[in-house]
């Protein structure tokens, strides 16, 4: 399925203008194949459709594979985004790398309201990485976060409580700027 395409036919076709000159128009760096979970919130939801995050476009995407057809979207409270999914209450966590840069934050997000239900910036643990980052909802309720850039995870509460973490030691590359 062309991505290009069903975005550029879809009511969300104006997101492109902000598309980037260079060949990565959408950088889409997670695409979660859905289960259905979430689509009594939100009938994009529904299991067999496809959210997808596009970094570049600073854009949530929902594709309906079989229409071959963008059925939601969403922009503009984040940034340079990775690693979207849906809860199971049918709002989506996301990691937002840079909208509030130096910082990152972790983002639970409301698709029928369009608003952020909660979100997670760190506080006294150095939340910040640019490129990447990884956001995942545990079972109890928690979140499991990654800032990939600074090698470091942590396990946070709903209440923003730090409950474990940790930060590799190990660097590599010229200057040790690697993790």
């Amino acid at each position: 399925i062309a991505l290009l395409d069903a975005l550029g036919r879809s009511p969300w076709a104006p997101l492109l203008r902000k598309a980037p000159s260079h060949p990565d128009v959408t950088h889409a760096n997670t695409l979660v194949l859905l289960d259905g979970r979430g689509a009594a919130h939100h009938p994009a939801l529904a299991a067999g459709n496809v959210l997808i995050t596009l970094r570049n476009l600073d854009a949530l995407v929902v594709l309906d594979p079989e229409r071959e057809e963008i059925v939601w979207a969403a922009t503009g409270q984040w940034a340079e985004q990775h690693e979207a999914s849906v809860l199971d209450d049918g709002t989506l966590l996301l990691f937002d790398n840079t909208s509030h840069w130096p910082r990152s934050r972790v983002l639970r997000f409301d698709p029928v309201t369009d608003a952020i239900t909660w979100s997670w910036d760190g506080a006294d643990w150095p939340l910040s990485s640019r490129t990447c980052g990884a956001v995942h909802g545990l079972p109890s309720g928690n979140v499991l976060v990654v800032a990939s850039d600074s090698g470091r995870a942590a396990e946070v509460t709903p209440d923003g409580e730090v409950v474990w973490d940790f930060a590799s030691p190990h660097r590599a590359g010229d200057g040790g700027v690697l993790i």
